[in-house]
């Protein structure tokens, strides 16, 4: 979420507003198995204070719904940030997976462009679209 509060300033013309702050924050949620290595690396960015996380946000709508005959874009939208974790929550483990909820907040702000569709990211994404596919429970007659 990003946020700016202002402040009013009573003049003899009315009311005028000054921006204060900028403020910018996200709220994370990462499913892992029990006893994945990152467990540990994620707490340890909530108690050492100069630890930083980068966050990036990317919208791969345009690298999984290709019009018939279309090609991979090169680049896609996407978002960049260096962030303070401020929270982090592991949920009781259930089938061999814990749920990590992690709030942070943004350092300097949000940083939009675009990002460069690579190998690399390719198979990130497969990788990850592999492990989390859903399946829609379907009913059947007699159950």
């Amino acid at each position: 979420s990003e946020s700016r509060a202002y402040d009013s300033n009573e003049t003899k013309d009315g009311t005028v507003k000054a921006a204060g702050a900028y403020e910018a924050s996200h709220s994370l949620t990462s499913y892992l198995k029990s006893g994945d290595e990152y467990i540990a690396k994620l707490k340890g960015l909530v108690r050492n204070a100069n630890s930083r996380l980068e966050v990036w946000g990317i919208d791969r709508t345009a690298l999984v719904e290709l019009p018939e005959g279309g090609t991979e874009p090169e680049e896609i939208p996407g978002e960049y940030s260096v962030d303070v974790v401020t929270s982090i929550d592991e949920s009781a483990g259930a089938d061999g997976n814990v749920e990590i909820s992690i709030d942070t907040e943004v350092e300097k702000g949000i940083i939009s462009g675009d990002v460069t569709v690579n190998a690399a990211l390719k198979t990130l994404l497969t990788r990850l679209a592999d492990e989390f596919k859903f399946e829609q429970p379907v009913e059947t007659e007699g159950s």
